[in-house]
């Protein structure tokens, strides 16, 4: 398959600053790495990019998680948290400082970027019911799967590098089963009676922001050890469909292979 490269590109930023400066940034600027919280930022612009055009630009610089970029005292200036992603936006200034505001957790991102862009409703939706289904499981995904994955994926690491603590891998890794299989039955038709594409809207769903929330956890469900490929497509069936599908848009490739690889 073609490897689709982002719609900008990118530089790296070091320890000691930011690879571009505030004078060469375009109208949103995005820190960024190829991990679930970055990779879910990066595909939500280059949805909006395809489907609005050139009303969408940016520009972005990849913070090297491996070398603790993000733990550098330039970017715990900007985030305090010391975490990816990063957004900034010329158009929203931060009345405290009178300068473009620098936002924080990639889910506001998200929310942000929809109300900024998405003004014909093609990745949100415009109805009171389908919008707060949507919000849902993007919370679903914040406050529950995002961090029992992540916690699943690093005590599966410490397994690998010989200092396994069995009790919290085997309780995080059973945790993200419980999560998945959620999210299957959603797709199934458990709940409703009948089966789904998407986690949100009428009938069998549209395409959202959920998906965009989801999809970076998902994609990356075997590359730490939880479980394998086969033993995924085996028992979620629904599930691995919905990431076939995903995947087979451009600008969910351009969002992920455009960018940092982890």
């Amino acid at each position: 398959m073609e490897t689709l490269r982002s719609s900008f590109p990118g530089a790296g930023s070091t320890t000691e600053g930011p690879a571009v400066q505030e004078s060469q940034r375009g109208q949103l600027h995005l820190f960024t790495f190829g991990s679930p919280m970055g990779r879910k930022c990066q595909i939500a612009l280059e949805t909006l990019r395809e489907l609005y055009g050139d009303r969408v630009n940016w520009t972005w610089e990849r913070v090297p998680l491996p070398k603790k970029v993000q733990k550098s005292d330039w970017y715990m200036q900007l985030n305090p948290d010391g975490r990816i992603p990063l957004l900034v936006d010329q158009d929203l200034i931060d009345p405290s400082t009178g300068k473009p505001a620098y936002l924080r957790e990639s889910g506001a991102i998200l929310l942000h970027l929809v109300e900024k862009f998405d003004i014909n409703h093609q990745v949100d939706f415009d109805t009171s019911f389908e919008r707060q289904e949507m919000l849902a499981w993007i919370m679903f995904c914040n406050s529950a799967l995002g961090p029992a994955q992540a916690k699943g994926n690093h005590f599966c690491n410490l397994r690998a590098s010989g200092q396994d603590v069995p009790v919290a891998r085997e309780l995080f890794v059973s945790e993200v089963h419980r999560l998945y299989q959620i999210f299957e039955d959603r797709l199934s038709g458990k709940e409703s009676g009948s089966e789904r594409d998407w986690v949100a809207g009428k009938g069998r769903g549209r395409f959202s922001l959920a998906e965009i929330e989801l999809f970076p956890w998902i994609y990356i469900h075997a590359k730490f050890g939880i479980m394998t490929t086969d033993e995924f497509n085996a028992r979620y069936i629904h599930l691995t469909r919905w990431l076939e599908r995903c995947w087979a848009r451009d600008a969910v490739r351009r969002g992920v292979q455009g960018y940092d690889a982890w």
